[in-house]
């Protein structure tokens, strides 16, 4: 009775910690491109926040854009082409000291763009990174992860620091390069490291010596999604799942786009990409869950996530092709 009564307690404050985190619904303001649009959006590889505005990867026309806040005017920015100064396919897209900071994946390249839209400096890589899923700047250094390495470049110097990435036990080594496929994006006190088929979370210094880890496994959004990633593993284990589809930063915190798994009224097996998992790092060595933003309410897909000062909220849909404004 005693083993009963306790085990009843455990659960009920289990269920209770996972209930105090809070969930948010933003507003939709506004939209830009989609159907009534002259300029045909796709596919968006990579959005960044960048000179009072955004610039963004159109994959299907293979153009860089930049876009006002207001959603108001675009801009083309020139340079698509097999020249010297010209780039063929735009994977990852970053910011460092106010220039863009493009990777060239058809080149292997790293561009730096000027607000003028003039190409500042054009760094050739030395090893072919095929899978480069993110690109941060801090302090006149590029910092990526690639071929489970973190690199830090110097753009003025053109030197190169090479950090291997923390890592775990493997059962194969295509786990492991699963597992080193990864967003790096900087935050206050360090770098965060986030795998997009993992739920554990890991926490960097500046000098990018591993810290701490979250656990996202407990929440309830990705229950779903990591029961049938679990299921692949054992099944298929050379396929993978992915849990996240992008990631931003802004200050000391991290914001997640997830997909979550669900079965409709139809027993439909379904996946969306309508939820967001904020994190708050407030010390330098552990984060927290903070709340989970959710954009169920509209019929959208987030693929490309941006959140700004102001407390706005902008994604790319996939669904409508559109780049949507919410605020919370």
């Amino acid at each position: 009775m005693l083993a009963a009564v306790i085990f009843i307690f455990l659960f009920s404050c289990s269920k209770e910690k996972k209930n105090k985190i809070s969930i948010s619904k933003p507003e939709k303001v506004t939209s830009y491109f989609g159907e009534n649009s002259s300029v045909l959006i796709t596919d968006i590889s990579d959005i960044i926040q960048a000179w009072e505005g955004f610039v963004f990867f159109e994959k299907g026309q293979n153009k860089l854009y930049y876009l006002d806040h207001n959603l108001s005017q675009y801009i083309e920015i020139p340079g698509y082409g097999e020249g010297p100064e010209e780039y063929l396919s735009i994977g990852a897209l970053g910011v460092v000291d106010n220039l863009v900071v493009a990777y060239d994946q058809g080149k292997n390249t790293i561009n730096l763009y000027q607000s003028d839209f003039r190409l500042s400096h054009s760094i050739k890589l030395r090893v072919f990174d095929e899978e480069f899923f993110s690109i941060t700047g801090h302090n006149g250094n590029i910092y990526y992860s690639a071929n489970g390495n973190f690199l830090q470049i110097d753009y003025s110097k053109g030197t190169t620091n090479t950090y291997p990435i923390h890592t775990q036990d493997y059962k194969s080594e295509f786990e492991k390069y699963v597992n080193n496929l990864s967003y790096l994006v900087k935050i206050d006190q360090g770098f965060v490291q986030i795998s997009p088929t993992e739920p554990i979370i890991k926490l960097y210094n500046e000098e990018l010596m591993y810290i701490s880890n979250i656990d996202l496994s407990s929440l309830d959004i990705l229950e779903e999604s990591l029961r049938r990633s679990e299921l692949m593993k054992r099944t298929s284990p050379d396929s993978f799942l992915e849990l996240f589809a992008d990631v931003y930063a802004l200050n000391n915190k991290v914001y997640i786009s997830t997909y979550t798994d669900y079965f409709d009224k139809n027993a439909q097996y379904k996946r969306h990409l309508n939820q967001i998992i904020e994190l708050s790092f407030d010390t330098s060595t552990k984060g927290e869950i903070s709340r989970i933003i959710d954009f169920s309410q509209y019929d959208i897909y987030l693929k490309q996530i941006i959140v700004t000062k102001n407390g706005r909220f902008y994604a790319f849909d996939f669904l409508s092709n559109e780049i949507q404004q919410f605020a919370f």
